[in-house]
């Protein structure tokens, strides 16, 4: 059995995810400059960043609603396994970033060791 504090960042970090969602959703355009993400100018281009944006929130919020369905569940390898997945997608959300900008990876990457470190604790690689 994983340390409480290992099912405790399984909840945790999906709700970071989450509340990251909504807010995508309610004001794309903050959150994009939050993160260092340029918003366009014109008007076609915001539109479309916006919209853009309002994807990866519901993504986000879907990610969360299915990690915590695991924590719920209170199965460690499921928690584990999930945990992987969210850290697959804040890592490539990284290297986009990268690609897109040049740069603003870390925004995406912060809490990347977390979510790995909580994930191998629930899959059992501590002991």
């Amino acid at each position: 059995m994983a340390h409480p504090w290992l099912t405790h960042g399984a909840l945790v970090l999906p709700l970071i995810t989450g509340v990251i969602g909504i807010r995508l959703l309610q004001d794309p355009a903050a959150t994009l400059a939050a993160v260092q993400f340029p918003v366009p100018a014109e008007p076609g281009a915001r539109k479309l960043a916006g919209s853009l944006a309002r994807f990866h929130g519901t993504r986000n919020i879907a990610a969360c609603y299915l990690l915590l369905l695991n924590w719920y569940r209170g199965d460690e390898t499921q928690m584990g396994l999930g945990l992987l997945a969210l850290a697959w997608m804040s890592g490539m959300d990284g290297v986009i970033s990268i690609w897109q900008i040049g740069g603003g990876q870390w925004n995406h990457w912060t809490l990347l060791p977390v979510v790995i470190g909580v994930s191998a604790g629930l899959l059992g690689f501590f002991g």
